[in-house]
């Protein structure tokens, strides 16, 4: 019974509405009505009583349509003054997905303006301030990081934020739910149905702006440019010794090369793109389940060397992780700026 009567009201100043229904039931009482009697006749109008003037020994009755304009008055004031529960609501956390993409880095005006990611930042945060509770905390998710979970009134440090020299757009249609902030300098191609976005937009910037390995394409005078590449760029791969890339993944690459005209090769003195590297591998084959973003596959494979192969940078990333029929899990494919380790074997029966 205490938490239904522990309420409070969301707009205070509305209780001078409580006194409506109340002014109206004292007027219906006090002001003097004439009775309404149909008359034809004068012999009629002798026959009334005498009408009683001031003397207060009677009150006309309240009428009720009085009654129900000032039941209306006092629901209405009620509804004005916004009663709410006085319990606290549960702890929310939303999630802001933040693109890291190399144009949130430009400034969003002109020169010496705040950059694109600041004042996307910005608006999103002050958003938050107003829409969340004091106990709410905020997840946030951008490519290449490890996901932090803060306080609403916090913003990830710079390191963390700083946009990402090879990419770094999220993919958008991952975090389409409730809750969700996509944090941006434009819209996305992805349609959205249930995230919120801040984009902060920009002006148009001059530079290359998308290649593949025959051409370059600028954004020059407000004009789209293209140029030849000037030498071949290519897709190199680095297998152990006594190892090969499986087939099924050796087809997938030289179809991605060749949609984009670079050259697929084990060594070459073109221009390196990207390395795919196979790692190798040591101890007893397993049984392996792939999973990831809807699809499943089985798969065989042996637990990769720690020392095996070039070791990655601290932004690397575990894309795609095994699981074992006990429950342990492996990374089957690790990313980094310019490289792809992949561990793993043939396809399982």
């Amino acid at each position: 019974m205490g938490e239904l009567l522990a309420l409070h009201c969301a707009r205070p100043g509305a209780a001078w509405a409580l006194c409506l229904p109340v002014l109206l039931l004292l007027l219906a009482r006090t002001l003097p009505r004439a009775p309404q009697v149909v008359v034809g006749t004068l012999e009629l109008l002798r026959g009334l009583p005498a009408a009683h003037t001031g003397d207060g020994r009677t009150r006309p009755r309240i009428q009720p349509w009085v009654l129900v304009c000032a039941l209306g008055l006092f629901f209405g004031a009620l509804a004005w003054l916004g009663p709410r529960s006085a319990r606290a609501s549960p702890a929310r956390i939303w999630t802001c997905v933040l693109d890291r993409s190399p144009s949130m880095g430009f400034e969003s005006g002109a020169e010496g303006a705040p950059t694109r990611l600041d004042v996307a930042l910005e608006s999103a945060c002050a958003w938050l301030l107003q829409a969340s509770g004091p106990d709410d905390r905020v997840r946030w998710v951008a490519p290449g990081r490890a996901a932090l979970e803060l306080a609403r009134d916090q913003r990830p440090p710079e390191a963390w934020l700083g946009p990402a020299a090879d990419g770094g757009e999220p993919e958008w249609a991952l975090h389409d739910q409730p809750g969700v902030l996509w944090i941006s300098d434009r819209e996305p191609a992805v349609a959205r149905a249930h995230a919120g976005l801040f984009a902060s937009g920009g002006p148009a910037v001059s530079g290359a702006i998308a290649a593949d390995g025959h051409t370059t394409w600028f954004w020059e005078g407000g004009e789209l440019r293209a140029r030849p590449t000037p030498r071949a760029v290519a897709v190199r791969v680095q297998e152990p010794a006594g190892r090969a890339l499986p087939a099924v993944l050796e087809r997938v690459l030289a179809a991605w090369c060749g949609a984009r005209g670079f050259e697929l090769a084990r060594a070459s003195e073109a221009e390196t793109l990207l390395v795919v590297e196979l790692v190798p591998e040591s101890g007893p084959v397993e049984e392996l389940v792939l999973e990831r973003d809807g699809w499943r596959a089985d798969a065989r494979g042996a637990w990769p060397q720690e020392s095996g192969g070039a070791e990655l940078d601290d932004e690397a990333e575990d894309w795609l992780l095994a699981r074992t029929p006990a429950g342990a899990q492996r990374p089957v494919v690790r990313v980094a700026s310019g490289r792809i380790r992949v561990a793993g074997g043939g396809r399982g029966p």
